[in-house]
């Protein structure tokens, strides 16, 4: 790809990014470094570090980490947030938390991204640690902040937790929980044994018909 500036070479990087082209993503990012006349942008370089973390590639994802820094841009949250979840799906949430304690004062943003990075591992105590801490910190979460706790609360066995939390949504934070929530909750008692609460809470649950194959996924039981 030969002229352009920054701009164009942003948006074709991004538009590989977000459809699947995480090669032809970072191919065009080597390209654009090698010749390049301007700096990469904030939104080019998370677009870079989201096509390592679909391709799950560590070392690439260290690179674009080191050009995020020498940029000046660490401590921008939408790139931190990308970043934290890059080394997540390459197997390292140690590395995920050392860039997420490294901000000054989080968002709910890169504090979501570090309880869904958490819970994909199982690391649910950890999650609810940091939910929990971005409470106390009085930081809203938002929906998708629940989704990962609730995850998180599924795959470690923390169902009286789980049931809380899933409670809360409405009672203490005004989030009505959609598909999703329910899924994770349906999927808890599943995991647990319980599964006529599980039965009863999907029957319960009035769910768009395009989602309703989402709950009743996670049951054993057919409508």
């Amino acid at each position: 790809m030969g002229g352009g500036n920054v701009v164009s070479w942003t948006s074709m990087i991004a538009a590989y990014a977000q459809n699947g082209g995480g090669e032809e993503a970072l191919r065009l990012f080597r390209e654009f470094t090698r010749g390049m006349l301007e700096r990469p942008n904030h939104f080019m370089l998370a677009s870079v570090v989201n096509a390592c973390a679909s391709l799950g590639r560590l070392v690439s994802g260290k690179v674009a980490h080191g050009a995020v820094i020498r940029c000046g841009h660490e401590l921008n949250e939408v790139i931190v947030s990308t970043i934290v979840d890059m080394y997540a799906k390459c197997g390292c949430v140690e590395y995920s938390d050392k860039v997420f304690r490294r901000i000054p004062n989080p968002s709910v943003i890169p504090y979501t991204s570090m309880i869904v990075a958490a819970a994909k591992y199982g690391l649910g105590k950890m999650s609810i640690q940091l939910f929990e801490e971005m409470i106390d910190r009085g930081i809203r979460p938002n929906d998708v902040t629940f989704v990962g706790v609730l995850h998180a609360c599924s795959h470690s066995g923390l169902v009286d937790e789980g049931l809380q939390y899933y409670e809360s949504m409405h009672e203490n934070h005004g989030i009505s929980p959609n598909a999703k929530h329910h899924t994770c909750i349906v999927d808890m008692l599943g995991r647990t044994g319980r599964l006529n609460e599980a039965y009863k809470l999907a029957k319960s649950i009035q769910a768009e018909p395009n989602q309703e194959a989402l709950v009743w996924g996670d049951t054993p039981f057919g409508k």
